[in-house]
């Protein structure tokens, strides 16, 4: 299919505050996580765009690598196929996610994780990519009440004492938020996978544009903050980004606690609630008890042998504990 066969395609992407995008797939937001070094490629149909991938490379081992980014979850492309019958715009999204990953430069590893809104794995499965399933738990949360009568009764009790024992309230300081993170690493042996300059200038930034909030959770005695957690959102979702919490101060239930007010903060703005992503067993339990429901994330990746030989090697001596999902 040539960009002649999409003359039905008339409306263009909006620009890159498009509701069409996520919050992820936002300028500032990609100029950011990749320190001004992102690159992106476009499909124009005339001059209105009809295709657009961004993606960030690094260099690793001497190769040039493309994975996702610092705090991003998903990526992948946006794409409008026109306003035709299904079947042309099935064909017009096959051909124009074809056109976008053709233009990509040469890699030696590309992956990225699709919203789960983006079903465009067949282009990417053509452009010679394996594609895998990541889960991940969303939320309507139109209705709060039936979402609160849906829970799990264990996970609606653990909410009820930890408000005897908590206060819940919004920080107004990212700072404060990433060194009570980084201190409670430090008190499990745990490595802050977040200890980037970046990571503060990423959460200013969405507090400034009110497309993030800090929650923090309280001791009601001792008024000292024992969990937090750190929500973003775009026009759509809101997802649950980061969360800590204190082994010696907080209650088992402080963190669904937390959860269960930035659900109540979704309702408030219209917007469903992303619980991130199944990783293991305890995280499905856990996050199950909310009463999501369970979508699914593709995962595309392509890789020249050679690197991929490498990096098995380097999981092989050193573990793979920072993509232990895959």
């Amino acid at each position: 299919m040539t960009p002649k066969d999409w003359s039905e395609i008339t409306m263009p992407l909006s620009d890159v505050e498009s509701p069409g995008r996520t919050i992820f797939q936002q300028e500032w937001w990609l100029d950011l996580v990749s320190d001004g070094q992102y690159g992106e490629v476009v499909i124009k149909n005339g001059a209105q765009t009809v295709g657009w991938l961004p993606y960030v490379i690094r260099r690793r081992w001497g190769f040039a690598v493309s994975d996702m980014p610092l705090l991003t979850h998903t990526l992948g492309p946006v794409v409008y196929p026109g306003t035709g019958r299904p079947n042309n715009q099935l064909l017009n999204k096959f051909a124009i996610t074809t056109a976008l990953l053709a233009k990509l430069p040469k890699l030696a590893h590309f992956r990225q994780v699709l919203a789960p809104t983006n079903s465009e794995a067949l282009a990417f499965q053509a452009y010679g990519c394996h594609v895998k399933v990541q889960f991940t738990f969303i939320a309507d949360c139109n209705n709060i009440d039936e979402k609160w009568k849906n829970m799990r009764d264990k996970t609606r009790n653990l909410i009820r004492r930890s408000q005897e024992k908590n206060t819940v309230s919004a920080g107004s300081d990212p700072e404060e938020f990433l060194r009570f993170y980084d201190s409670n690493c430090k008190a499990g042996g745990a490595t802050n996978r977040y200890q980037d300059p970046k990571t503060g200038k990423i959460l200013n930034r969405c507090l400034e544009r009110d497309q993030g909030k800090v929650i923090l959770s309280k001791g009601r005695k001792t008024g000292a903050i024992n969990a937090g957690i750190f929500v973003v959102w775009d026009d759509s979702c809101m997802y649950f980004l980061m969360s800590t919490r204190s082994a010696v101060a907080a209650d088992s239930g402080a963190v669904s606690l937390l959860l269960w007010e930035a659900m109540n903060e979704a309702h408030r703005r219209g917007l469903k609630f992303d619980f991130d992503g199944v990783t293991n067993l305890g995280t499905f339990r856990f996050i199950s008890g909310f009463g999501g429901d369970i979508a699914r994330r593709l995962v595309v990746e392509k890789f020249y042998w050679l690197y991929h030989s490498m990096d098995k090697i380097r999981a092989l001596i050193y573990g793979n504990a920072q993509r232990s999902f895959d």
